[in-house]
């Protein structure tokens, strides 16, 4: 066999192994919420009073009305 199928060969076998490897990486600790973990973190809001929920939205809105603002009067001053 040519020296060129030979490469071929142990790069593909690299590649599926590195791809297993990352496959099982990825199942023991996952990049991205689970499901159960969102789950948990609803299940945790909803047992909250409903005035927490409340003040905590409040919080949240207006801090994104405050960023909106500042994004503004930034736009206002460097406008050419």
């Amino acid at each position: 066999m040519p020296d060129s199928v030979w490469w071929l060969l142990g790069l593909l076998s690299v590649s599926a192994v590195g791809t297993w490897w990352l496959v099982l990486m990825e199942r023991r600790r996952p990049s991205s919420y689970s499901r159960r973990q969102a789950a948990r973190h609803l299940a945790g809001w909803r047992a909250l009073p409903t005035s927490v929920q409340a003040a905590c939205d409040d919080e949240a809105l207006d801090a994104a009305e405050a960023e909106e603002t500042a994004a503004a009067f930034l736009r206002t001053l460097y406008r050419p």
